[in-house]
């Protein structure tokens, strides 16, 4: 369905997303299911949907929450420098 790529920037705040242009509530869903597998603690009121804006990956939703203190972030999630700017 959807290739899931999924980041971890500075201060443990974590992106997960794809390539798609989805935007419904089931990409939404599909995503959270994928950090819920990795955080299962992860509320939805911790997860904040975002339309990036920036060059690379521009028109595209995904997923931002910061991982809690007392979370492992697993070595799935490749390391970035800063987050994409959003809308």
């Amino acid at each position: 369905m959807y290739k899931i790529i999924k980041e971890v920037a500075p201060n443990n705040i974590c992106v997960v997303r794809s390539l798609s242009y989805g935007h419904t509530m089931q990409y939404i869903q599909t995503l959270y299911t994928e950090a819920l597998s990795d955080f299962p603690d992860l509320a939805l009121d911790d997860v904040r949907v975002v339309h990036f804006a920036g060059r690379s990956y521009a028109r595209t939703f995904g997923i931002e929450f910061l991982a809690k203190s007392n979370s492992r972030v697993p070595d799935s999630y490749l390391p970035i420098k800063q987050l994409e700017t959003t809308c």
